[in-house]
């Protein structure tokens, strides 16, 4: 990707790096590619998946930014237990503190 940086968050509803309950492996294979082919990462799966480290199922919610943007820290949510309660959502809160690359100033 040329020009801005990109930070993308949302329900994609595919786990990426393991098999799991809801996304499928051709749905797998056709979002590592496409995260390949638009030089995104994905912050919040694989082995930086923070369910996954914690023992749980993977994470379906992915924050994805492009090569000028880096992740301060490990992925964090919210709350920090699971199986959640259906009375707020189905789904933890997911955020990761990037920051731009100096390189990616000028």
């Amino acid at each position: 990707m040329s020009g801005a940086e990109l930070c993308i968050a949302g329900d994609f509803n595919q786990e990426l790096g393991v098999d799991g309950p809801v996304g499928t492996r051709v749905g797998r294979a056709a979002f590592e590619s496409t995260l390949e082919t638009l030089e995104l990462a994905c912050v919040t799966g694989g082995v930086n998946d923070p369910l996954l480290q914690r023992g749980w199922r993977p994470n379906i919610d992915h924050i994805l930014i492009s090569q000028g943007l880096r992740a301060e820290a490990a992925a964090e949510i919210w709350p920090e237990h699971f199986p959640l309660s259906r009375k707020l959502s189905d789904h933890h809160g997911i955020c990761v503190r990037v920051r731009q690359e100096r390189n990616a100033l000028q």
